[in-house]
């Protein structure tokens, strides 16, 4: 039930990204819109200190984690990779240009459903114990 919450939780946290980017920075490329969604994503998490509040209750102990901005940023990249991927995927499927409200269901289900890949591949376990042991 947890990882369903949780998952729900970045979903909304997606959407609220996609809503800031798109209504803020937006550029002609779909899938350039998708990367910088990914990527502020993560960034903020990072700076904010919710990725250290996650590890330190996923791991069940403190975390110890030195702030580290340039593996933020390679972190960052490869999360707006991670967005920007199945985002055209999505869009090769559709074979056309999606309205605005489809694009913010588009980017809830792959924060969602990104969360809970990594869930069940224990990616985010190895980031968790990775990022408090530094």
């Amino acid at each position: 039930m947890r990882l369903y919450v949780e998952s729900l939780l970045v979903g909304c946290y997606s959407l609220f990204m996609s809503f800031l980017i798109l209504n803020s920075f937006r550029y002609n490329s779909q899938i350039l819109n998708a990367f910088i969604i990914g990527f502020t994503k993560h960034f903020l998490a990072g700076v904010s200190g919710i990725h250290k509040c996650y590890c330190a209750n996923k791991l069940g102990r403190k975390c110890t984690h030195h702030f580290d901005i340039t593996k933020l940023i390679i972190e960052s990249v490869f999360e707006g990779i991670l967005f920007a991927l199945p985002f055209t995927l999505l869009l090769l499927a559709r074979y056309a240009i999606v309205d605005k409200n489809s694009l913010y269901i588009m980017f809830f289900l792959i924060g969602s459903l990104l969360h809970i890949s990594f869930e069940i591949l224990g990616i985010h376990q190895k980031f968790c114990v990775n990022y408090c042991n530094q």
